[in-house]
């Protein structure tokens, strides 16, 4: 763990081990700007433009994982995360705590840690009700990722119509969700994860 200066801000904290890398942020966020392996690229997206910035009532993205709480509505999601956090060492990584929203009387917090080898981390959220009146919500951890990846999703074991008749899986879908997209691919999920597994090698050897 080390201080370190990103993106424009000052402050910062790296997190590191052989393998992965993961940056904070202290003068905004809570948030997370870069996970990735070490001197390699970035695998979240970053926004250029807004890297550096801090301060006024201008929402901005960003980039990175960033925790709201749900459901999402305006303005209250959209509460800026331009002000310094709190940040406190634990015993495994970081602690980072933001100022009770004024417009809200909620407190985000996000704890962060790369584990000491291999290339995991471990992000927990916490989301408080500092006010007076009792508030519904929910947690709501978004990731914004580089462009030009691809996801895999897997699914649990499949079975057949006459064993298995509850659902298994649920798919939310957003008013401007486009299900016509090219880069959608359903597939059983161990065909998903051979035809995957044969680029990957096909790319490694080929």
């Amino acid at each position: 763990m080390e201080k370190v200066k990103y993106g424009g801000w000052s402050s910062c904290v790296r997190l590191a081990n052989d393998k992965v890398e993961m940056v904070v942020t202290t003068e905004v966020g809570p948030r997370i700007i870069r996970f990735g392996f070490v001197g390699g690229e970035n695998e979240l997206k970053e926004f250029p433009e807004m890297l550096g910035r801090t301060g006024d009532a201008e929402w901005r993205v960003y980039g990175g994982h960033r925790l709201w709480h749900a459901p999402e509505q305006m303005p209250r999601s959209y509460v800026p995360d331009n002000a310094p956090v709190r940040v406190k060492e634990t015993k495994s990584g970081v602690r980072l705590t933001q100022a009770v929203e004024a417009e809200t009387g909620i407190e985000k917090e996000m704890e962060v840690s790369v584990s000491l080898s291999g290339a995991r981390g471990r992000v927990t959220h916490r989301v408080t009700n500092r006010g007076v009146w009792p508030v519904e919500l929910a947690p709501w951890a978004l990731t914004v990722l580089a462009p030009g990846g691809r996801a895999i999703i897997p699914l649990p074991p499949r079975g057949s119509h006459e064993e298995n008749l509850a659902p298994a899986n649920t798919l939310t879908l957003w008013a401007y969700t486009d299900m016509t997209d090219a880069r959608w691919t359903w597939a059983r999920s161990s065909s998903c994860c051979d035809r995957t597994r044969r680029r990957r090698s096909r790319r490694r050897w080929g």
